[in-house]
């Protein structure tokens, strides 16, 4: 009976975390070929960020820099893919990464009259966000001119992943604090090339509901059909406050969107309300299973222009 009540919530842990980071493990787009397999250590990550150059100019307003969550890139594989009509036609980013023309970071800075430079793509992780760091120094990007710089990544980071885990089940922490660490090194280096930007992070918007429940589909219009999945709100809640924390300790201030965004999950009964779609959903527009809607996109661009 001892072993049975433990493999009990294990296995439920499991199906809840695999509903939720599923959910963002789609292929990268063009991948740069110095990344690594293996997170990097602080020290690896650091010297990653680039030396700023000897008069730094420019810059854009806004820098962002995520994963599939902020770069809502249409993506061909069928396995994360969620067509009801045509693909929508991408735009490219300047790390060459297909993003979707109404993601959030485009309608921040539209509403801000800011120029922007989003280098945000599906399946970021830290060593990416490191190369796109670099790479918008080298295009003059990010510059003095540079107000904020928006960093939104943690859901594929397999540390990240991990601590995720071990605190909805609440064990004893055994992993070093990576996330922070690589947190830290952005916060002070980027004075070095845009002293005059602000650097934030941010949450993820919600996938399940309250009391558990994950809606995989929704085959009419405002009926969602919900799937209990035992422990998916304490991983969500896990997530994202380890991200809120490891962003107190850097001394970076957060934008909580998933707090904003709580009760438009994928099980919210109507339509235009679902700011996050489930993996079969045709009466909604998005780009890829359990991400964004196109309706949720334009609702977070408003929580995030909102706090800037």
């Amino acid at each position: 009976m001892k072993k049975a009540t433990l493999i009990s919530p294990i296995f439920c842990c499991a199906l809840a975390m695999s509903a939720f980071f599923t959910a963002q493990a789609e292929p990268n787009d063009p991948a740069p070929q110095d990344t690594q397999q293996q997170p990097p250590s602080p020290g690896e990550f650091q010297n990653q960020l680039p030396s700023p150059p000897p008069e730094p100019e420019d810059g854009k307003d806004l820098i962002t820099i995520g994963d599939s969550f902020t770069a809502n890139g249409p993506t061909p594989n069928p396995l994360v893919h969620n067509y009801n009509t045509p693909p929508r036609q991408p735009d490219i980013g300047p790390n060459g990464c297909k993003q979707d023309k109404e993601n959030w970071p485009r309608l921040v800075a539209q509403e801000k009259q800011w120029s922007f430079a989003d280098y945000s793509c599906n399946g970021t992780e830290a060593a990416q966000v490191a190369f796109y760091l670099k790479k918008a120094v080298d295009n003059k990007d990010l510059g003095p001119n540079t107000k904020k710089v928006i960093i939104s990544f943690g859901g594929l980071q397999k540390t990240e992943q991990l601590k995720t885990a071990i605190g909805t089940l609440n064990l004893p922490t055994l992993n070093p604090d990576l996330y922070t660490a690589y947190l830290k090194s952005i916060k002070n280096w980027l004075p070095t090339i845009a002293p005059n930007a602000e650097l934030l992070t941010t949450t993820y918007q919600p996938l399940s509901a309250p009391g558990d429940y994950i809606c995989p589909a929704t085959p009419e219009a405002n009926k969602p059909i919900p799937l209990h999945v035992p422990l998916s709100n304490k991983a969500e809640e896990t997530l994202n406050n380890n991200i809120k924390t490891s962003s107190q300790k850097a001394g970076i201030r957060t934008i909580d969107i998933h707090n904003a965004a709580k009760g438009h999950d994928t099980c919210n009964p109507d339509d235009n309300e679902r700011w996050t779609a489930g993996w079969w959903a045709p009466t909604t527009t998005q780009n890829m299973i359990y991400h964004p809607t196109i309706t949720g996109t334009h609702a977070v661009s408003k929580i995030v222009a909102d706090q800037l």
